[in-house]
């Protein structure tokens, strides 16, 4: 596999890891407004707690595609 060939790849794995984020956004997103629909007869504190543990988990989802792609790009290009 030529250098050429390699630099491709790791620019499509570049690709891949922001679809995968933007799609990562949606869900948080998503998540989000779901908790704000039912918040009748629940607490605000609840709620921000719920938002706040939504935003962890996706930071946490999001560093975990860095570390991949961050692997994936040392692998291919050395």
């Amino acid at each position: 596999v030529t250098r050429v060939h390699r630099e491709n790849l790791a620019k499509l794995a570049k690709q891949f890891s922001n679809k995968a984020k933007d799609s990562l956004r949606r869900v948080r997103s998503n998540a989000v407004n779901q908790v704000k629909k039912v918040k009748e007869g629940h607490s605000e504190d609840t709620i921000r707690l719920i938002e706040k543990q939504i935003q962890q988990m996706a930071d946490n989802f999001a560093a975990d595609i860095d570390k991949q792609l961050a692997s994936k790009t040392k692998e291919l290009l050395g």
